[in-house]
C-alpha cells in the first residue's frame, strides 16, 4: 500500500495522514528522506521556499501529525 504525498504541500501532509491513519495499520517506524535543492529561489503556493518546506517543514509536519499512531517502540528518522 503506498499513500502519495507532496512535501512542499501542508495540505498534502494532512491528507496523506488523514490516509495513512484510516487504514489502521500497524507502523513500525518512520523515515523522512526527502531532500531538493533548487539552483534558484522558488516558493510553494503559500510563497514558502521550496527547499525549506520539503526538506524540513515538510517532513515535520508529517511525523507530528503521526505521532499519535506511533506506537510507543516506534523509530522516527530524519
Amino acid at each position: 500500500m503506498s499513500v502519495l504525498c507532496d512535501l512542499s504541500d501542508i495540505a498534502s501532509v494532512w491528507r496523506a495522514v488523514a490516509e495513512i491513519v484510516a487504514l489502521r495499520l500497524p507502523i513500525a517506524g518512520l523515515l523522512n528522506n526527502a531532500g531538493m535543492m533548487q539552483m534558484r529561489p522558488t516558493t510553494n503556493a503559500l510563497g514558502w521556499d521550496m527547499s525549506f518546506v520539503t526538506n524540513h517543514l515538510g517532513p515535520f509536519a508529517l511525523t507530528e501529525a503521526l505521532v499519535p499512531a506511533l506506537p510507543t517502540s516506534a523509530n522516527v528518522a530524519l
